[in-house]
């Protein structure tokens, strides 16, 4: 069986796939060699526009290889599909294979566990940010360092932080501070 006859099956996986691609039927139709302005130079929109009607058929083998590398689809899915009433009956893989049924059809399964971890670290950070406001507000600095907190970058080692100098920009704005002697 080399062409696939008209039919609501094919109509339907030509749309189906074509929307899931995000193309428009002049999109499609330039990937199947259409040249705007040109009578006969491939698909054009229109002839698409019976395809998916169900008016038209893929009239031989040409055709359907050239339909199938259009919606990036193996040949075999493409006619699967229109054998099948339609896109929703195959479901295609990431690679152009068919899907099992054990396979998950969504994604929602796979997040859970990210959300999950995601929500506790977005706690663990909510009480640390609580800490440290309750603490400033106290007037005592930083909470205390806890066993599974990150230690702070140390100014060097075993020396007191020194006077602190005064920012670029103020050095270069003329703002107040010692300014070093020449």
């Amino acid at each position: 069986m080399s062409r696939i006859p008209p039919s609501a099956g094919l109509a339907r996986a030509v749309r189906g796939r074509r929307e899931e691609l995000g193309l428009n039927r002049a999109q499609l139709a330039l990937r199947l060699g259409w040249e705007p302005g040109e009578a006969r130079s491939g698909w054009s929109p229109r002839t698409l526009a019976r395809v998916e009607s169900g008016e038209r058929g893929l009239r031989d083998a040409g055709e359907v290889v050239l339909m199938a590398r259009g919606l990036e689809l193996a040949e075999e899915d493409l006619r699967a599909a229109a054998r099948g009433g339609g896109w929703t009956a195959v479901a295609v893989g990431s690679r152009g294979r068919r899907r099992g049924e054990d396979e998950p059809t969504t994604v929602e399964g796979d997040l859970t566990p990210l959300v999950a971890l995601l929500l506790a670290q977005q706690e663990e950070q909510t009480a640390l940010l609580r800490r440290l406001v309750a603490a400033v507000a106290e007037g005592a600095g930083p909470p205390a360092q806890t066993p599974d907190t990150p230690p702070a970058a140390s100014s060097g080692e075993g020396s007191q932080a020194g006077p602190s100098r005064p920012s670029r920009r103020r050095r270069q704005s003329g703002g107040q501070g010692p300014r070093p002697q020449a």
